[in-house]
């Protein structure tokens, strides 16, 4: 999804291709298809930046997400909204970086690197 295609939808439509791509991004990381991972995650990516630009009110949306009941749902939304909801978001990453395999090992991995940032800034 272009940047272009991500303006054009609505709020509700945004939320679910949000979802959508990040359940994309899951599956084809836990099979290991870089290429389609990747393609998902610049989906995830535009949509977030659509998300952001629309205002408060739409991060608010993507907050929600944090309790969403898909696990790569969860993560990304964790991801993306590190630095407006610090204290939620990095809650769900703990919780996530225990889980097996690829998805526990993404959480750790944007939670040690926020951390480290964070440490850098301080």
């Amino acid at each position: 999804m272009t940047n272009k295609a991500s303006v054009e939808l609505d709020d509700r439509e945004l939320l679910s291709a949000f979802e959508a791509a990040a359940i994309s991004f899951g599956l084809e990381f836990e099979k290991g298809d870089s290429k389609k991972a990747n393609r998902a995650y610049a989906r995830c990516e535009a949509i977030q930046a659509e998300i952001h630009r629309r205002g408060s009110s739409m991060v608010g949306c993507l907050i929600e997400l944090l309790d969403a009941p898909l696990p790569w749902v969860q993560y990304l939304a964790a991801a993306y909204t590190l630095d407006v909801e610090p204290n939620k978001a990095a809650a769900v990453l703990r919780k996530l970086k225990d889980t097996p395999m690829a998805l526990g090992v993404a959480a750790f991995t944007t939670l040690r690197a926020w951390e480290m940032k964070r440490v850098q800034i301080n």
